[in-house]
């Protein structure tokens, strides 16, 4: 709603005088604005690592002899570096639990890679549900053997189960339309929900 409201201002206060004042045609794309909102994506977890192994505090990771150095003690930092391969595999190897879902960057999730979109993730527990769960550093793999296949890296989860849904809202541009059978896997079940 605030992204119509944005808009219409912009469109109301800026194209009149664009057009009639300067003299100048205006062009836009807009296809991102109007179907990303059309679709919402939803995904299973489907295997799971928890209290991982590997697990190390930011402070371990940042000693470790390297031979390269991070550029900064943030690690969200680090990750929007250039030395992006390293920030992803500190980031990894942060997480306390790790999860895989039956999609991933070859399919749906290709626009992480192609338009460096970044989804909000959303979750519902099948199970019984707590008030304020405690929250863990997760990484989100998709489901295929590619260690590129990374949907999300150090982001706050609570502890999750094999069934537990996942749930990535403006999810419909450029996202579907580009999804490969990498691997053997499928391009998904898709359902239209009409309000009314």
């Amino acid at each position: 709603m605030r992204k119509n409201h944005t808009l219409r201002n912009v469109v109301v206060t800026f194209i009149p005088m664009l057009v009639y004042m300067i003299g100048i045609t205006l062009m836009s794309e807009p296809g991102r604005y109007f179907a990303s909102g059309g679709m919402t994506l939803v995904v299973r977890i489907i295997a799971r690592r928890i209290h991982n192994q590997n697990y190390k505090s930011q402070e371990e990771i940042i000693k470790l002899e390297r031979s390269f150095s991070l550029p900064t003690n943030s690690l969200v930092q680090a990750a929007n570096t250039d030395q992006s391969a390293m920030s992803e595999q500190v980031l990894i190897e942060c997480a306390e639990n790790i999860y895989y879902i039956n999609d991933g960057i070859y399919g749906t999730f290709n626009a992480i890679i192609f338009d460096h979109k970044v989804f909000t993730v959303h979750y519902l527990k099948i199970g019984e549900q707590e008030s304020n769960p405690e929250q863990y550093k997760s990484v989100i793999f998709g489901p295929t053997c590619d260690s590129i296949d990374c949907i999300a890296h150090s982001i706050d989860l609570p502890l999750l189960e094999i069934g537990d849904v996942l749930w990535f809202p403006d999810a419909g541009a450029y996202t579907s339309a580009c999804a490969s059978d990498f691997n053997g896997f499928k391009t998904k079940k898709y359902m239209f929900i009409w309000k009314g």
